[in-house]
């Protein structure tokens, strides 16, 4: 005899809607999330190019060219990661 339960598949927690908006971006990308988040770009070659907490990202100081955006809730688990780019 063999028994088969109720079988799925469940929607991790750590998956969560996140957009971010405008690409290409000129000063502020905004971040649309259901949480609290923070975030932290990437420059092309890996490195850190700043953090920020909230829903707006400051970009301005930011070279023109392709970033990698990390955002995080209040757990420091990962939300989502979106690529943008800088424009003047």
């Amino acid at each position: 005899t063999i028994t088969i339960g109720t079988t799925g598949i469940n929607t991790p927690a750590t998956q969560t809607l996140v957009s971010v908006y405008p690409n290409p971006a000129t000063s502020v990308l905004h971040i649309d999330a259901p949480v609290a988040v923070h975030a932290v770009v990437l420059a092309p070659d890996g490195r850190v190019a700043l953090t920020a907490g909230g829903n707006e990202v400051n970009v301005s100081n930011l070279a023109k060219g392709m970033y990698l955006i990390q955002i995080y809730n209040e757990q420091n688990v990962l939300l989502s990661t979106a690529r943008f780019s800088r424009i003047d």
